[in-house]
């Protein structure tokens, strides 16, 4: 079963419940340099508190990746981790408050990268945004109190957007959306949407480009599209009975984005879900599911012609297995790949330099319910 990865803020809990692919025994995780041979492997990835997870990834070359996610002992407090081509090493920064989490990240040079999330201070939760300058992580002020950011994307110096909820006067949730302008971060007005609805992730690809994707009234995909004016509801297609939700979102170009999540119908479990936009609408296209069970999605990351989304799949027991699955121009299709020990893993953010060049992270589910980071690598020669 999926559970959101704000959920898991502050408490807990069991996110993950998959044998699928390849399997390495409880507690032993193979070398991160395995080779690029085609197959996703297994990194190592530090966990320094003896629970954590990794909720995004996002980079700017194969020598220049980040992640981020949550330490979860003592306290949960955010975690900012970076690939350098060759080890993840975790990348010291100021705690913000007395607890903190990091949903996503974008990266857009060596020396300016953004990650969102949400932090507790004298009891009340705030948007948390921090920037990297090329030395340090640094906390940016936001305006925001009493809302999450759970998605952000970068166009250059002077144009960020993120995207999360907030509550409104009915403590109901609402879509949020916040942009940098090279000095502040402000919050954009939106439409007013109906039921409790909420953005999970934004990609820019120009000035007057911007799509967000998420949820609306917990049984409806939500489309928002920004066209350097408003942003707009643009409508989307909702193939399950209810619970359709978009969780991912890349864009190529002005025709070519994808948007990845899941649906659920009455009598069936939760399937993959992927739309496309072709520039003039968006259209589901049809995505494996592994196994008799539950499958989802729940990031994509998409060049010209050529796409990775990856998730999850419950098997019968209700333990998660990871799941990735290509797109090459004309249909997607699974692609194997390991889970470490006999619990729960899953993968949540997916980032690539190319097709061939490609990271994906989440977390594994380990023993009393403490978690481990988990990093894969897919990558060929030539």
């Amino acid at each position: 079963m999926r559970v959101h990865r704000a959920s898991i803020f502050l408490i807990l809990a069991v996110v993950f419940g998959g044998p699928g692919s390849a399997v390495a025994t409880a507690g032993e995780v193979p070398s991160a340099q395995a080779g690029c041979d085609g197959t996703w492997q297994v990194q190592d990835v530090p966990n320094p508190t003896g629970s954590a997870d990794l909720n995004e990834v996002s980079g700017t070359s194969p020598t220049d990746v980040w992640a981020v996610g949550t330490l979860y002992t003592p306290s949960a407090q955010a975690l900012i981790q970076h690939w350098d081509g060759t080890a993840w090493a975790v990348a010291p920064f100021p705690a913000p408050g007395t607890q903190s989490q990091l949903f996503a990240v974008a990266a857009l040079t060596p020396r300016d990268a953004w990650a969102v999330g949400t932090y507790v201070i004298d009891s009340s939760i705030r948007t948390l945004i921090m920037h990297w300058d090329g030395r340090r992580w640094v906390k940016v002020r936001s305006p925001a109190v009493g809302e999450y950011l759970w998605g952000a994307s970068a166009l250059s110096a002077r144009d960020a957007w993120a995207v999360g909820m907030h509550l409104d006067a009915e403590n109901k949730p609402q879509p949020l959306i916040m942009h940098w302008d090279g000095r502040r971060w402000s919050i954009v007005r939106i439409p007013h949407l109906t039921g409790d609805s909420a953005l999970e992730a934004v990609s820019v690809i120009s000035s007057t480009d911007v799509w967000a994707v998420g949820f609306q009234g917990l049984t409806k995909t939500l489309t928002m599209h920004w066209d350097g004016t408003l942003w707009k509801v643009v409508p989307s297609p909702n193939p399950g009975d209810t619970l359709n939700t978009l969780y991912g979102v890349a864009t190529a170009s002005p025709t070519d984005a994808w948007a990845v999540g899941s649906h659920f119908s009455a009598g069936d479990y939760t399937r993959t879900l992927a739309l496309h936009w072709d520039g003039s609408v968006w259209m589901k296209v049809p995505s494996p599911n592994v196994g008799t069970t539950a499958s989802y999605f729940e990031s994509v990351w998409a060049s010209e012609g050529a796409a990775w989304a990856v998730g999850a799949y419950d098997t019968p027991a209700s333990v998660a297995r990871t799941l990735t699955q290509f797109w090459d121009g004309s249909a997607w299709t699974v692609v194997i790949s390991p889970n470490v020990g006999p619990t729960s893993n899953g993968l949540r953010g997916v980032w690539a330099s190319s097709p061939s060049d490609v990271h994906a992270v989440g977390l594994i589910l380990g023993q009393d319910f403490l978690f481990d980071p988990l990093a894969l690598r897919y990558c060929t020669v030539g």
